[in-house]
C-alpha cells in the first residue's frame, strides 16, 4: 500500500513541527559549545530518514515474501552482530574491548540485559509492523520521541519560546489524528484475516 495525499501531508506536518521546535528557539544544553545543536539536528534528521526507511522496508518484507516476524529479527541482527564485530576489526578496537570486558566483566552481563531488553522492544516493534504497518509504528514511536521531549523540557525547566509550544502541539496533534484514523483500517485489516469479513 503506497501512501496517500494524507499521509504525505501528516508527515510533512510533522518534520516541519519538528524542525521549527528546532530552530524557533534554543535548543543548546547548558554544556553545548555552540556547534553540537547543529549537529544534534542533523542526526535527528538522518535518524528520521533511516527510521522512516526501515519500518516501510519491514512492511513490505512481510507482505511480498510472506516471512515469518522470527525470521526477519534473526536476519537484521544477525547483520547489526556482523557490522559491529567488523567494524571493531577494522577500527583495531577489537583488542581493546575483549581486554576491558576480561577487567570488568561486569559488562558482560550488562550487555546481556541490554541484549534481552533489545530483543523484547524489536518484538514489540516488529509485530507492530507485521500487524498494523509501519504508518501505526511511526506515529508511536514519535509520539513516544514527542513525549519524551516534553517531560524533559519539564523536568530540566528549560526555557521554550511559544513558537516551539506552538510546534510540539503541531506534532502532537498530527501524530494522534494519524493514530485514530489508522485503527478503523487495523481493525478491518485484522477481521478480513481471521474470515470475518
Amino acid at each position: 500500500k503506497k501512501p496517500g495525499r494524507e499521509d504525505w501531508l501528516i508527515a510533512c506536518g510533522v518534520s516541519m513541527g519538528c524542525f521549527a521546535f528546532a530552530f524557533l528557539g534554543p535548543i543548546a544544553s547548558k554544556r553545548s559549545s555552540g556547534n553540537d545543536s547543529l549537529i544534534g539536528v542533523g542526526l535527528m534528521a538522518l535518524y528520521l530518514a533511516l527510521d522512516g526507511f526501515t519500518g516501510s522496508f519491514q512492511e513490505q518484507l512481510f507482505q511480498a515474501h510472506n516471512i515469518s516476524r522470527f525470521n526477519q529479527m534473526l536476519y537484521v541482527n544477525s547483520v547489526s552482530a556482523c557490522t559491529s564485530l567488523m567494524s571493531l576489526v577494522l577500527l583495531g578496537a577489537w583488542r581493546s574491548a575483549t581486554e576491558f570486558a576480561a577487567r570488568h566483566p561486569a559488562i558482560v552481563w550488562d550487555s546481556v540485559l541490554l541484549a534481552l531488553s533489545a530483543t523484547g522492544g524489536q518484538m514489540c516493534i516488529v509485530a507492530t509492523i507485521q500487524e498494523s504497518g509501519a504508518v501505526v509504528l511511526a506515529a508511536v514511536m514519535n509520539l513516544r520521541q514527542v513525549l519524551s521531549i516534553a517531560i524533559s523540557i519539564i523536568r530540566r525547566g528549560s526555557v521554550v519560546t511559544p513558537a516551539q509550544v506552538l510546534a510540539l502541539v503541531l506534532v502532537f496533534s498530527l501524530l494522534l489524528y494519524k493514530a485514530r484514523a489508522a485503527r478503523p483500517q487495523v481493525t478491518r485489516g485484522r477481521l478480513r484475516r481471521g474470515g470475518l469479513l
